[in-house]
């Protein structure tokens, strides 16, 4: 297979930390609407627990208040997460909290991902600006 043919979104993982265990919900309807408008694939998600004495958890999509919302954006793919990258991440989180792990292709880029690939480029650099950092320069450019 030729794989610089194959369309696909440059694929990101982050982990969202939740402190205290409080997960509201609100992200759910946030990324289903992401998913409806064919911006991001979700391929990959999970939440991890971590109690004040360590134990890790991690809880199964349809155990979750929002669980049919989740499930329904993996469409049922939701293996590209090892229980060994879930326990390693969760090792890492503070006692008492909560993540919510997601692994997505970012879909609005696919088509010129693959231009790119069947053009013979390739990402040099890639960088996420944090959003602090844009908000202060456009504050500063403001006041200029």
């Amino acid at each position: 297979m030729d794989m610089s043919q194959v369309q696909l979104g440059p694929v990101d993982m982050a982990v969202i930390y939740f402190e205290g265990n409080k997960f509201n919900g609100d992200v759910a309807p946030a990324l289903l609407d992401l998913a409806e408008r064919e911006l991001v694939t979700i391929l990959d998600l999970a939440f991890l627990v971590k109690e004040g004495n360590g134990d890790v958890t991690v809880i199964e999509v349809e155990d979750d208040d929002a669980g049919e919302v989740f499930a329904a954006l993996t469409g049922g793919r939701s293996d590209l997460l090892s229980d060994d990258d879930l326990m390693g991440i969760g090792e890492d989180l503070p006692l008492n909290s909560s993540a919510l792990i997601i692994v997505w292709e970012n879909t609005w880029v696919a088509r010129f991902a693959t231009a790119v690939r069947g053009s013979g480029g390739a990402v040099a650099s890639y960088d996420r600006i944090p959003a602090d950092v844009v908000l202060a320069a456009l504050a500063a450019a403001e006041e200029e």
